[in-house]
């Protein structure tokens, strides 16, 4: 995203709860949508000093793009942070990384639930094996089992970060040893982590899951937001399984589209930003995207289709009121003329 203003100096430990929006003139202006070709060639300057956050990298888990995405958030502090479709929580940790604050944070998945609270409950003090596919298939049928280290593990030892039924095993035993090609085209989203890596990683996770109280919960989006009861305090975060796309950590058959728009249409005081693939119902809905880059699609097999590349979108609640105040000037535009036509 564009380089943002210098925060004023703050006292040892203590965090901003905004974030500038972009100045104007700058590669990404004001609400104006980028265009394919404007690649996000540097990472947005934090406006508060960075907190050490976790990750689990995965296919569109937003690892790399959450920091060209949260700046345009509609508001960064408030009653409740809700991430319906939370994955392994990427975009959440995130947005703790850039100083949001929030009274509560709630963190929904119906398929990573187990994971969210096996990692609270025992991410300190889980010792990480090296990945072998033999290690894999035992850690497999534990978590079949309800073993929360082996839930825990799951991101880790998966092929992809996918979890143990999507992926397979992240290990080929030959060369490097780490696949780059198991059979269905993905490749390794977690490079090259060591055990000792992903220890901290999850002792981290765990501190922050406790330390903020984080309401972790795995119901449906839409009961999960009909739970909640959101107001204009709240901000909702929604990164859901795409189009057309397979990452493993959602199932995309509850997520309809259509409901979503419905949805966010119809509760026009709602602060909520959304991500997507470019698609031509989210602009017609929506209008254009707040921010859009072109990105490689890693979730498809290289040896049948080749390199695809796909705009990665974000809309907003700001965005989405600016091009209805666009849309009705238009119309009213119109209509005056119309009306000084017929006169004439």
């Amino acid at each position: 995203m564009a380089k943002a203003r210098t925060a004023k100096t703050r006292p040892a430990g203590t965090m901003s709860a905004t974030v500038t929006a972009p100045k104007a003139g700058a590669r990404l202006t004001g609400l104006h949508p980028a265009t394919p070709d404007q690649h996000a060639r540097r990472k947005a300057e934090f406006l508060v000093s960075r907190i050490a956050v976790p990750s689990e990298p995965f296919y569109g888990g937003k690892t790399r793009l959450g920091p060209y995405i949260l700046p345009y958030a509609p508001i960064h502090q408030g009653r409740e942070l809700i991430d319906v479709c939370g994955g392994l929580v990427n975009l959440t940790w995130q947005a703790l990384r850039f100083g949001f604050q929030f009274e509560q944070w709630v963190v929904n998945d119906p398929i990573q639930l187990p994971f969210y609270e096996a990692v609270r409950a025992i991410g300190h003090k889980i010792k990480v094996p090296p990945r072998s596919r033999e290690e894999f298939e035992r850690q497999r049928d534990l978590a079949a089992a309800g073993d929360q280290r082996a839930i825990a593990l799951a991101p880790w030892i998966s092929f992809n970060g996918g979890g143990y039924g999507y992926g397979g095993s992240a290990y080929t035993g030959r060369g490097s040893g780490y696949s780059n090609s198991l059979g269905n085209g993905h490749r390794s989203a977690g490079g090259r982590r060591t055990t000792e890596s992903e220890e901290r990683n999850l002792r981290l996770m765990h501190k922050l899951f406790n330390d903020k109280r984080m309401r972790l919960s795995g119901l449906d989006w839409l009961d999960c937001l009909e739970a909640e009861q959101p107001t204009k305090d709240d901000l909702i975060l929604i990164d859901g399984p795409y189009v057309d796309c397979k990452t493993g950590a959602y199932e995309p058959d509850t997520f309809i589209p259509i409901e979503v728009i419905h949805y966010l249409k119809s509760h026009p005081d709602l602060n909520w930003l959304y991500c997507e693939y470019f698609q031509p119902m989210y602009q017609y809905a929506f209008g254009p995207p707040i921010f859009q880059k072109e990105t490689q699609l890693r979730t498809t097999n290289f040896r049948k289709t080749g390199q695809e590349k796909r705009i990665e979108c974000v809309w907003t609640s700001a965005s989405y009121k600016v091009h209805l105040a666009q849309t009705r000037a238009k119309d009213l535009s119109s209509v005056a003329c119309n009306t000084s036509g017929s006169k004439g």
